[in-house]
């Protein structure tokens, strides 16, 4: 019991842990052709979760692109959020469908497109919450230990994919480089054991200016025989 509750919280921690390590390419410094008038921003975000169910989190932000004297500012508001999770996690999506994110904008560029500063989300606190409610009542029912560990798996990723706006964010995720790399890793386990994950990215401009189009990021996470995989899509277009 106690390996398999290492190999979850390696599974946990890594899908949320892996894409910051990652170092992106640089680019350029030249003079960005921005986009005029409102674009919207996508994200849709899933982790899977044991028995082949899947964690969805779609938001939409309406946004805008301002050149200043220093760099490039993009100021925005959310303007949808879909949350789609198994039923026993029904009170978490509501909450995290409801949650602010606007205090992420405005977000500054440097001249050359990469982000150099990020707002905060707000509200963390409503989720944690949620969280220890639901944890509550996961310890209350008559299920066995491995099914309220599983059970707390997927409130550990709804939360997760819940704060990971921000931590996650490709720095040259508004003017990509048109690239694509992967990254594998091997991470050691309490129990003298390895774990591995790999992370694939990939991001491509608009064919008509240097502004994002796709850019899609998945991180596989192995051990022994278990596997986990998150993958999220970001996209930007004319409303």
């Amino acid at each position: 019991m106690h390996f398999r509750n290492s190999r979850r919280e390696f599974l946990m921690g890594s899908l949320v842990a892996a894409p910051s390590t990652l170092v992106f390419p640089a680019i350029a410094a030249a003079p960005l052709d921005i986009p005029s008038g409102s674009m919207m921003l996508g994200r849709k975000l899933e982790r899977d979760l044991p028995g082949g169910a899947k964690i969805v989190v779609d938001r939409k932000w309406s946004v805008e692109f301002w050149r200043l004297a220093n760099g490039i500012e993009v100021s925005g508001s959310q303007v949808s959020a879909r949350v789609r999770a198994p039923e026993k996690l029904r009170e978490l999506v509501l909450i995290e469908e409801r949650r602010p994110t606007d205090g992420m904008f405005p977000i500054a560029l440097s001249p050359s497109g990469l982000i150099s500063r990020i707002g905060e989300v707000e509200d963390p606190d409503s989720m944690q919450a949620a969280v220890r409610e639901a944890e509550e009542v996961i310890a209350s029912l008559p299920h066995d230990e491995d099914e309220k560990a599983d059970m707390r798996q997927a409130v550990a990723r709804l939360s997760a994919a819940s704060n990971s706006i921000i931590e996650v964010m490709p720095p040259e995720l508004f003017f990509p480089n048109n690239t694509r790399f992967e990254d594998s890793r091997q991470m050691p386990l309490p129990d003298g054991s390895f774990g591995e994950f790999k992370v694939i990215y990939s991001a491509n401009r608009s064919t008509d200016d240097p502004r994002l189009e796709r850019a899609e990021r998945e991180v596989l996470t192995r051990i022994g025989q278990d596997s986990q995989r998150s993958r999220e899509v970001w996209t930007m277009q004319k409303p």
